[in-house]
């Protein structure tokens, strides 16, 4: 199971909705993390179902999120 944390950043680009072939939705963002001496660290996040389609609605390249 992977590293679970909380942080706050930017999308870098716009969601990306998938659909598995069993038809459930998939999104996968991008996002920008202030780390150290100004570099930018990504982060690649995940997201399944109803969310995921929330997600690709309602977020675009430079929203703010909190995972």
């Amino acid at each position: 199971m992977s590293e679970r944390e909380l942080f706050m950043g930017c999308l870098g680009i716009d969601p990306v909705l998938k659909y598995t072939k069993d038809l459930i939705p998939v999104c996968d963002l991008s996002v920008g993390v202030d780390g150290t001496e100004g570099h930018t660290n990504w982060k690649k996040v995940t997201v399944w179902g109803k969310q995921a389609e929330d997600c690709s609605m309602y977020l675009k390249k430079g929203s703010h999120v909190f995972v």
